[in-house]
């Protein structure tokens, strides 16, 4: 999950420093909803999400669930992590 992760991360948080508000504005929504909500909770959203809407064989289904879910948590927090390191820098 961390491979997904981290890219997704980094460009969130370097999407969360554009001058453009129609880039910022979205990704500051989007890190900061997943952020919010608890881990086993998107887990169970995204089992369900998945057993309603794709033919993921039952066997698959909560291995996906578990990656959906760190993925979308673990690239949220990373992209504070990436936008806080970035901001630490003087200017220059």
């Amino acid at each position: 999950s961390m491979v997904i992760a981290l890219p997704l991360g980094a460009a969130f948080g370097i999407a969360r420093l554009s001058d453009h508000a129609w880039v910022r504005v979205p990704a500051a929504t989007v890190v900061e909803f997943f952020r919010s909500i608890p881990v086993l909770i998107m887990m169970l959203i995204a089992f369900e999400v998945y057993a309603q809407y794709t033919s993921v064989s039952t066997d698959d289904r909560p291995l996906y669930a578990v990656v959906t879910g760190l993925v979308l948590y673990n690239a949220s927090v990373l992209a504070e992590i990436v936008r806080a390191g970035i901001l630490s820098l003087p200017k220059g």
